[in-house]
């Protein structure tokens, strides 16, 4: 294949030297080609700049855009101290379509428990005690006030989620353990 490229430009070279119609071809074959490639090039060039320029402005449409919609979330939040108005800010940017959160509510000191829904009082059921048991004077509580041996029968007032509160026979009204207890009908 070398010596193929070789011949042909030995016979070009020959041609260019011995025949002028052959060399008035060349140049004016050498001068359109350049031209056309200065065209071409400079072309290229400013297409390539306009669709960096063209790609700049669509970036910064989509940032301004982006800023209105976190500017809208911040004032759907409203105002609040600076460290709180910051974190608002962070969490719009993350997500422009964020909610306020309603306010928790309030916990049931009175209860002792920190639930959102309070014990669910039950009908008066009996029940039975399956080990000894200590009652105490409030759900979570410490203060122990009475007992429930095995086998006593005592009245349940309410449930909570580990502990129910009871009556005794004797009275007594108090919270205990939930395992210690088997319901009667």
């Amino acid at each position: 294949m070398t010596i193929g490229w070789a011949i042909l430009a030995s016979t070009m070279l020959v041609l260019l030297v011995l025949n002028k119609p052959f060399r008035k071809f060349m140049g004016w074959f050498a001068g359109i080609a350049t031209a056309l490639a200065l065209v071409f090039g400079v072309g290229y060039y400013l297409w390539a700049k306009h669709a960096d320029r063209v790609e700049a402005q669509q970036r910064e449409a989509q940032e301004v855009a982006h800023q209105k919609l976190v500017d809208a979330c911040v004032a759907r939040f409203g105002q609040a101290e600076k460290m709180a108005e910051v974190m608002t800010k962070v969490a719009c940017e993350e997500n422009p379509d964020a909610q306020p959160q309603p306010p928790a509510p309030k916990p049931d000191w009175r209860s002792g428990l920190l639930s959102e829904q309070p014990p669910k009082p039950v009908r008066l059921r009996h029940a039975r005690a399956t080990t000894d048991a200590e009652i105490t004077t409030t759900q979570y509580g410490s203060l122990k006030c009475g007992t429930a041996k095995q086998g006593d029968v005592v009245t349940l007032l309410e449930e909570g989620n580990t502990e129910v509160k009871v009556r005794t026979k004797d009275g007594v009204v108090g919270w205990a353990h939930a395992y210690a207890f088997e319901v009667v009908q």
